[in-house]
């Protein structure tokens, strides 16, 4: 597709869209085959879909509801979590989801804060962390405790 092309299928797409309001910013989505292909949040759609046509991304039509920017975040990922589109790769950091990384650094974190601190060794002049089998039974009865408590507090 032309530059050309883009700029004729962005203004085709957006023409009934009214402007964005002050404070708020857009939530979209790609439909493909009638199927959500995308989820995203912008506060210039145009742009924005005309940069989705030029990396060759593919879709059918787009719809589009305007949020208040601080709620970007959280309503682009519970959508993104809810509808499961094929071309999105992660969700935006928000509040109502944390990324798996985050949590295992909180729990090294915690582990750490219990005292137990891994052993280092030297191999061909790299440093290797490991604990030993007491540690990591200590260490799980740990995590044991912690998803115990996590699991009362959220009901989950």
């Amino acid at each position: 597709m032309s530059c050309n092309e883009h700029t004729k299928k962005v203004k085709s797409l957006t023409k009934s869209i009214q402007p964005r309001k002050y404070g708020f910013g857009f939530i979209y989505r790609l439909i493909k085959d009638g199927e959500c292909s995308y989820v995203g949040q912008t506060v210039d759609l145009k742009s924005r879909l005309y940069h989705h046509l030029s990396a060759g991304k593919t879709f059918d039509s787009v719809e589009v509801f305007q949020c208040e920017i601080e709620n970007l975040n959280n309503v682009e990922a519970d959508l993104i979590v809810k509808l499961k589109p094929v071309l999105n790769r992660s969700i935006p950091k928000c509040d109502a989801f944390v990324r798996v990384t985050t949590v295992r650094d909180d729990i090294c974190a915690l582990i750490m804060k219990e005292g137990i601190k891994p052993d280092y060794t030297e191999s061909g002049g790299n440093a290797i962390k490991y604990v030993t089998s007491k540690k990591r039974d200590k260490i799980l009865e740990l995590a044991s405790r912690i998803i115990l408590k996590a699991e009362s507090l959220t009901g989950e």
